[in-house]
């Protein structure tokens, strides 16, 4: 028993290094999968593998055009702040928004990158 919980740890902490970019090899990049459901209703993208999924049960629901991770970022980009330099000290597990979609105002809605332009003008 000791071997396998010692063994679990290590194939987490590997896993973890790899996708935080601690790994000495290069990371490819996961493509976004398309799914839908059994009625063929578009669902929204999931990543093939997120470590936090191993012991987050059930997996957190996320409202439109946004997807669950384990590491978001401190501060997501929005329409009037899409260059964010700020290092964030961890990260946390949270939604963010898909491809495509950034935050209409910090902590708002996703929506598609060119509606930016149009919120913009109301300001």
């Amino acid at each position: 028993m000791k071997i396998s919980i010692a063994f679990f740890l290590l194939a987490v902490t590997v896993v973890l290094d790899e996708v935080h970019g601690q790994a000495e090899e290069e990371i490819v990049p996961i493509v976004d999968l398309e799914i839908v459901d059994l009625e063929g209703r578009p669902v929204l993208p999931v990543l093939p593998f997120e470590p936090c999924f191993a012991w987050i049960r059930p997996i957190p629901r996320c409202p439109a055009n946004e997807r669950y991770t384990c590491c978001r970022p401190c501060i997501e980009p929005a329409c009037r702040t899409r260059i964010v330099c700020v290092k964030c000290r961890s990260c946390t597990a949270g939604c963010v928004c898909i491809d495509g979609y950034i935050r209409s105002t910090p902590g708002g809605r996703c929506i598609p990158i060119a509606q930016c332009r149009k919120i913009e003008i109301f300001f």
